[in-house]
């Protein structure tokens, strides 16, 4: 009876050490996918294994007013990127189409660092590239540049919109306020928070309050 006993405990610790998956084997290799998933019977739809090292950082939804009301995937990746120091081996933003129930690969824009945050943001993309913020427009072969900012300090972790108001952390100093100005094609920050903080996610409360962790 004792023995069956330990045997059942023995089960159930392999059960709970399981669950967080196997590591990377170096630094610097990642294994991601991008799954598109039913939310009504939790069947996954597609999945797509991304190969080269890639590592899917970010991912929105973006209807870009130049092509109607069709809705892209894009999702930020860096290739084998490391931690500590932080270096990659380049880094993209993909842009999906949704087909049928299915992903296809429209293209691929390098960007010059990590894609950590990225929004739909009037009718184009809102994207990082480390503490290097942009607004895009979708190309036929890929993203076009139509406005940028590099006023923020260090590295953005996230980014969200209301209206023209984008709301920006930043990973050692906070938060930032940005505003978009249609007639100069320009990204201005207005507004920041006078103490660092190290800022990991955030999210908005309303117009003129956030909530950051």
């Amino acid at each position: 009876g004792d023995m069956e006993e330990e045997d059942e405990e023995e089960e159930d610790m392999g059960h709970v050490m399981c669950v967080r998956g196997p590591l990377p084997p170096v630094e610097g290799k990642w294994a991601s996918c991008i799954r598109l998933v039913d939310p009504k019977n939790e069947e996954t739809l597609e999945l797509v294994e991304l190969d080269n090292g890639e590592a899917a950082l970010s991912l929105c939804t973006c209807v870009f007013h130049s092509r109607g009301g069709e809705a892209f995937v894009v999702v930020g990746t860096a290739k084998n990127m490391t931690m500590h120091p932080r270096t990659h081996a380049g880094c993209f933003l993909r842009v999906y189409r949704l087909l049928e129930k299915r992903l296809q690969l429209l293209h691929k824009t390098e960007v010059e660092d990590v894609p950590l945050a990225l929004c739909e943001f009037e009718g184009k993309l809102l994207a990082s590239a480390g503490k290097v913020l942009r607004v895009y427009d979708l190309g036929k072969r890929k993203l076009l540049r139509k406005a940028e900012t590099k006023a923020l300090p260090t590295l953005i972790t996230g980014v969200k919109c209301t209206g023209d108001r984008i709301y920006v952390s930043d990973l050692l100093e906070s938060m930032h306020f940005v505003k978009y100005r249609r007639a100069e094609k320009t990204l201005v920050v207005f507004a920041d928070d006078e103490s660092p903080r190290l800022m990991t996610a955030f999210c908005q409360l309303d117009y003129d309050t956030v909530c950051g962790a």
